[in-house]
């Protein structure tokens, strides 16, 4: 049954009367490439990163015009830091990082809390006066694995840093490299027979190759797979490779070029490295995902590229080249969304990046959203701290203060298509204003609203801003960022934007007290889709159907219910929610469900299956890229 706006006045007695969910954009579904010393403002003449950990912190090295080579470490919140040894010298790279912040380099360890140790002076391998030790990488253990050299010997060792001095563990590979470690103590590397495997338990295992005579590894995951490259039958051709217990060495291929290497992989498959491009002409850096194909991530304009790590928060970190063909340190952000959750007070707020979670702030915020301010395609966290006044999260990176003010809502949206989202705050007794392209302040109401969503409603450019007005004014639409419309005269409980038969337009689906669920169809009419009131919509893919679908929270008694390509009705949960939120987590294009089920805590929903993300109830959640 469809009505007009002036039917639904009649039933409803004569009353006078979030961002849109879909499929993703081809756009939101691409890498984005970021220089870390442009975010950190600091000018260098060469950087790369090295090393990554699942917290955000980036190690690596850099040179300044001056000629002079530094280590740096950088954290998204506190910034750049160089590795400086005892007197201000400084060891020039740093080439691994684990989860506590431990850092190693050519010849030495580092933290926070011990500052630099020096590993020569320390004679971790032998104990005798003539060794040097040249660390690869550290775990989260904080074993770290190097090539010692001691009188006329040179080989693989690993030494533990829980004990004071450090304690040594020699394992012999002719002409032996350990590239990587893992929790587990499993080290990879590369000798004279190829890439190999080493564990306390089970010694050395050779890797094979890929049917020529070399092979080495670069990287293994907690889960036991190893990735490197190596020479396919013929030797003149080199491809990346993973290699697990159970399938042994496999190619990943190329970008279309002749040569590749993998250098890096994460927990859940994800490989990065490097690859020849189509004629050769150059390298760029790739990124796989278990299963896919090789996507190449690109460059900062320039020629070349090379991806070095990957963290089980999916951020890939290495170098590139820009437009000047300088080569700079850079992170890529892979083309899926993150979760951000209020935990409430002594919590905060958290950040779930796939696997791995990170805080953001240490305060719970009174409302929080996401948008991309900046248009650099990463979206930014918008919180109001209450009497702290509304800051914002840029680039999951810097603090900025927005507004000392403490407003009811919040809401994001490119009202002027520019590529950049507006924030719009509803302040009580101001009414509400929005902040024009992360620049300045403008009202564009004096009443103050019920609710806000967003959505581009007539598919033309530009999203539209949708309120709910105070006082009994109904809802309201700004119409391409320039002329209020009214859509209805009655006050919703809760309302969304999602474009349901992917026409382009966003329906706004709207829940009105005694009168239920309602759509405001392409811009024109309102038709009925559910009697009952909801207190909560959301929009995610629930079947196989590319079509997004609609899931209602119709409380306690009812659970959540979910309405299938705008036709079937199916029952998902017997539980009402405390929040419900939408996003492709994983990058294919289909956008997941997330459900706060209070002391039940937070699960996810997708491709049929329940998966619990934490125990604690939360608060608010927002969606983004915030990797």
């Amino acid at each position: 049954m469809r009505l007009s706006i002036g039917q639904l006045i009649v039933i409803a007695a004569a009353l006078a009367t979030g961002p849109t969910a879909s499929a993703q954009s081809p756009a939101d579904r691409e890498w984005v490439v970021t220089d870390i010393f442009e975010i950190a403002g600091v000018t260098v003449s060469s950087a790369q990163a090295n090393a990554v950990n699942d917290t955000g912190q980036v190690v690596g090295s850099y040179s300044t015009p001056d000629g002079s080579i530094h280590a740096f470490s950088w954290t998204p919140n506190g910034g750049l830091v160089d590795l400086t040894r005892p007197g201000g010298s400084n060891p020039g790279n740093a080439v691994g990082v684990n989860n506590v912040g431990q850092v190693v380099g050519p010849d030495y360890f580092w933290s926070s809390a011990t500052g630099m140790i020096n590993l020569i002076l320390l004679h971790c391998c032998s104990g005798i006066d003539t060794e040097r030790g040249s660390p690869y990488d550290i775990n989260n253990a904080g074993e770290i694995v190097a090539v010692c050299t001691a009188v006329a010997a040179t080989s693989p060792c690993i030494w533990t840093t829980a004990t004071q001095p450090f304690t040594t563990q020699w394992f012999f590979i002719f002409g032996g490299t350990p590239k990587a470690v893992n929790d587990a103590g499993q080290v990879v590397g590369s000798g004279f027979d190829g890439a190999f495997l080493w564990t306390r338990s089970g010694g050395t295992v050779n890797l094979g190759t890929l049917g020529g005579r070399w092979s080495g590894a670069s990287g293994v995951s907690e889960t036991g797979e190893v990735v490197g490259s190596a020479y396919l039958a013929g030797d003149t051709v080199r491809h990346a490779f993973s290699w697990t217990s159970t399938g042994g060495m496999v190619s990943l291929g190329t970008l279309g070029g002749t040569n590749s290497d993998a250098l890096g992989v994460n927990d859940s498959g994800l490989v990065v490295g490097a690859s020849d491009i189509p004629g050769n002409s150059a390298s760029h850096a790739f990124a796989r995902v278990a299963g896919g194909p090789m996507v190449d991530l690109g460059t900062l304009g320039g020629t070349r590229s090379e991806a070095t790590a990957v963290s089980n928060a999916g951020q890939v970190v290495g170098w590139a080249y820009n437009a000047a063909g300088e080569q700079r340190a850079v992170i890529w952000s892979g083309p899926w969304k993150d979760l951000a959750v209020n935990f409430g007070p002594g919590l905060g707020v958290w950040a779930l990046r796939q696997t791995s979670w990170m805080q953001v702030h240490g305060l719970s915020p009174e409302s929080t959203a996401s948008g991309d301010l900046d248009g650099n395609r990463l979206d930014d966290l918008v919180f109001d701290f209450g009497p702290q006044g509304v800051w914002v999260w840029m680039n999951h990176a810097t603090w900025l203060f927005l507004n000392p003010q403490n407003p009811t809502h919040i809401v994001t949206g490119d009202f002027d298509n520019n590529g950049r989202d507006e924030v719009v705050l509803d302040i009580p007794d101001a009414g509400l204003w929005v902040w024009r392209n992360n620049t300045s302040w403008e009202l564009l109401h004096s009443v103050n609203a019920k609710h806000l969503v967003v959505g581009n409603l007539d598919g033309l450019l530009g999203d539209e801003l949708i309120v709910n007005f105070q006082g009994g004014h109904g809802v309201w639409t700004r119409v391409n960022d320039t002329t209020w419309e009214r859509l209805h005269g009655l006050d919703v409980s809760t309302m969304t934007t999602a474009d349901l038969d992917d026409d382009g337009k966003a329906e706004l689906i709207a829940s009105f007290p005694t009168f239920g669920v309602w759509a405001f169809r392409n811009f024109s009419n309102w038709s009925q889709v559910h009697p009952l009131e909801a207190l909560r919509i959301e929009a995610a893919h629930i079947d196989a159907v590319t079509q997004i679908d609609l899931v209602f929270d119709f409380g306690p008694g009812w659970g959540l219910w979910t309405y299938d390509n705008d036709v079937d009705w199916a029952r998902l949960h017997g539980l009402s929610s405390q929040g419900l939120a939408a996003g492709d987590f994983d990058g294919d294009g289909r956008v997941e469900l997330v459900v706060g089920f209070g002391d039940a805590g937070l699960w996810r929903y997708a491709d049929g299956a329940w998966s619990h993300l934490h125990s604690a109830g939360p608060g608010a959640l927002a969606i983004g890229r915030l990797h």
